[in-house]
């Protein structure tokens, strides 16, 4: 009785042991679908947190809709987050580098160029290029003063030459300023051993004599030289400056012309010729041009500087 009463006892706790097995495996069951439902709960309320926007709101419901994990989700935002930094930066580093003549990559960096190239003008600061106007033309008033110069010096240079080529002009001050340019070429010969004497206005040695009259005097020369003078817009002490010295330099460069002259026909009398009308009538008349030239440009820098 106490062996049969013993193994009833012993299959009563059996009984009651697959009971209570039975009963843990459903609450186990349902606890473990409970903890599920719980974490994609919070792995949607997390994904409509960040994604604020309709974008981040369409990739998570994309997201869970193809079942993919929420940290794999996160970690992907996170490497195109600093993706975009690293090119941010990278570009910026790029700019910082680039060569101060303008080699610089993108519309951003372009419009920075621009920027330092048109530079806007300082308040109260006069700019110092001049001004050009539409299409290329000169102004109105410098062609008024380029015609101006014109006209006054051709009309100048008319009346010199009417006025020496009157006889008693001619008789009184032109042939006595001819012997002038003689005597003194004579004497420039004499100081460089040619012993020459004076006839007149002729000058003779004994290889070779030479006659001074006009078109070997500078005449011609000085009447260019003072017309272009008197018709440049100057004021009259730097025009009477411009006279004296122009007048005193021409006739250094024809006292030149006559002793080579002279010089050449005694001595290489097959060039005389050649050097007579060509090569020294030229080369006065330029002096006389290009001695106009530097005084007036020398006046223009005078009457354009500050003060």
């Amino acid at each position: 009785m106490v062996e049969e009463g013993h193994e009833l006892w012993q299959e009563e706790e059996a009984a009651e042991e697959v009971h209570r097995a039975d009963g843990e495996e459903p609450q186990a069951e349902e606890r473990e679908a409970a903890d599920g439902a719980g974490a994609r709960e919070g792995v949607e309320r997390e994904d409509d947190e960040d994604g604020g926007d309709g974008e981040g709101q369409g990739g998570g419901e994309e997201g869970a809709g193809l079942g993919l994990p929420s940290d794999l989700l996160a970690g992907a935002e996170v490497a195109v987050g600093r993706r975009a930094e690293e090119d941010h930066d990278d570009v910026e580093e790029r700019e910082r580098r680039a060569e101060p003549t303008g080699q610089l990559e993108g519309p951003l960096a372009l419009h920075r160029l621009a920027s330092r190239v048109r530079s806007p003008p300082v308040p109260g600061k006069r700019s110092t290029a001049p001004e050009r106007p539409a299409g290329g033309q000169r102004p109105r008033g410098l062609r008024r003063h380029e015609a101006r110069f014109l006209a006054l010096f051709l009309l100048l240079l008319a009346g010199g030459f009417t006025v020496v080529s009157l006889n008693w002009v001619n008789d009184r001050a032109i042939e006595p300023f001819t012997g002038w340019v003689a005597r003194a070429s004579g004497a420039a010969l004499n100081l460089l051993g040619q012993d020459v004497r004076m006839e007149g206005t002729v000058i003779r040695g004994d290889r070779f004599a030479v006659n001074i009259r006009n078109g070997c005097n500078a005449v011609e020369t000085l009447l260019i030289f003072g017309a272009a003078v008197l018709a440049f817009p100057a004021s009259w002490r730097a025009r009477l400056l411009g006279l004296a010295a122009g007048a005193v330099l021409i006739q250094l460069v024809n006292l030149v012309r006559v002793v080579a002259l002279f010089m050449t026909g005694a001595y290489l009398p097959r060039f005389f010729d050649a050097s007579h009308t060509v090569v020294w009538q030229t080369l006065v008349v330029l002096c006389g041009v290009l001695l106009w030239v530097l005084w007036a440009d020398r006046v223009a820098l005078r009457r354009t500087a500050p003060g």
